[in-house]
Parts: structure tokens; C-alpha cells; sequence
């Protein structure tokens, strides 16, 4: 059996316009930043280490998109973001809720 791939979806746009954008309203605004697994991931340019060390040792294919992304590649706008989820053939199905990424990131 393959293995899930997790997908943890940003609540964010993607681009690097965006990208500058997040980084600086997250360094000059973090408490009101609209994406916790982006401020968790990444720190103001480049992914933080022990996000990054924490993923390789998950042991199984992770990828990450952007609110745009999600729509585009499954077409689902109806999933709050931030979340974690796995694919399912052609659509994806939630692991990780909007709510518990959040509260876990806010303990």
C-alpha cells in the first residue's frame, strides 16, 4: 500500500509578491497574521529548521500548497484553512482541521 501524502495547505496566496507580502506582516503584525502553519513553518525567508527536520522525519511524502493552489489543483474552496490534509484519488480529505492547527499552534 502507498503511503498518504500529507498536504499542508497555507492560508495564504501563493507567488513571491505575496511571499514579501506575508513576510512582513508576519514580522511587523504577528498577532494578527492570518496563517499559524505559515508563521510555525517559516520564519521571515526561508523554512525554519526544525519545521524542516520535523518533516523529513515524518517518513512519508509531504507537500505543501497555497489557498490558490488548492482550488486550482482540486478545486475545493470549502475547506478553512490553515490544514493538513491527504489525498484521496482526485480530491483531498481534511486530517487536520483549520481549528486544531490553530489551537495547537496557539498553546
Amino acid at each position: 500500500m502507498k503511503p498518504a501524502n500529507l498536504i499542508f495547505v497555507y492560508n495564504a496566496k501563493s507567488g513571491p509578491v505575496n511571499a514579501l507580502l506575508d513576510s512582513l506582516h508576519k514580522t511587523f503584525f504577528p498577532k494578527n497574521y492570518h496563517c499559524k502553519l505559515c508563521a510555525v513553518t517559516y520564519n521571515s525567508v526561508v523554512m525554519k529548521r526544525e519545521w524542516r527536520n520535523f518533516i523529513r522525519g515524518l517518513g512519508i511524502p509531504v507537500s505543501f500548497l497555497h489557498r490558490d493552489e488548492l482550488i486550482m489543483k482540486f478545486e475545493r474552496e470549502d475547506i478553512d484553512l490553515p490544514a493538513v490534509l491527504t489525498e484521496n484519488g482526485n480530491d483531498v480529505e481534511v486530517v487536520i482541521s483549520s481549528s486544531e492547527v490553530n489551537g495547537q499552534l496557539d498553546s
